[in-house]
C-alpha cells in the first residue's frame, strides 16, 4: 500500500510498457489507479502520443537544440573525433532533438563504431538505430 505522503512515480521510457504487446490493458489501467490518488504524481517520458486516457495529461514537448549545443550533446558521449561537416548532417538528420541525439550517440559508443562506421550506419540504417539503440 502506498503511504499518504506526497509520492512522486517516475516511468521512464514508457513506450515500452505502454505499447506492450501483453498486459498492455493492465498496466494503463495501473497507472491509472496510482494517478487517481491525491498523493501521487506521475512523470512519464515517451516518444508515443498515446497515453493511458483516464487521466489528465500536462504534455511537455523537448525543443530542438542549437546547433553548438546539439555537438556538444553528442560529444558528451561520443570521444572519437568526427568532422564537423559530418556531424551536422548527422544531428541536423535527426532534427537536432536531443533524444535522438542521445540515441544515436550510444549507438555509435555500444557499437565502437569509428566516425565513418556511424556515417555508413546512418546512410544504411537512419531511424532504425534511433528505435533499438544499436
Amino acid at each position: 500500500a502506498l503511504s499518504t505522503s506526497e509520492t512522486l512515480l517516475i516511468l521512464d521510457n514508457a513506450e515500452t510498457f505502454l505499447d506492450a504487446a501483453v498486459d498492455a490493458g493492465r498496466i494503463a489501467d495501473a497507472i491509472d489507479g496510482f494517478g487517481a490518488r491525491p498523493n501521487v504524481a506521475i512523470l512519464l517520458t515517451t516518444r508515443t502520443t498515446v497515453l493511458p486516457p483516464n487521466l489528465k495529461w500536462v504534455r511537455l514537448r523537448v525543443p530542438a537544440l542549437e546547433e553548438s549545443p546539439a555537438c556538444d550533446a553528442f560529444t558528451m558521449f561520443y570521444t572519437p573525433a568526427i568532422e564537423h561537416s559530418s556531424l551536422i548532417k548527422l544531428l541536423s538528420a535527426v532534427d537536432f532533438h536531443p533524444l535522438s541525439i542521445n540515441l544515436l550517440a550510444q549507438a555509435a559508443v555500444q557499437n565502437e563504431w569509428s566516425s565513418q562506421d556511424l556515417i555508413d550506419a546512418w546512410d544504411r540504417q537512419r531511424t532504425l538505430l534511433l528505435e533499438s539503440g544499436d
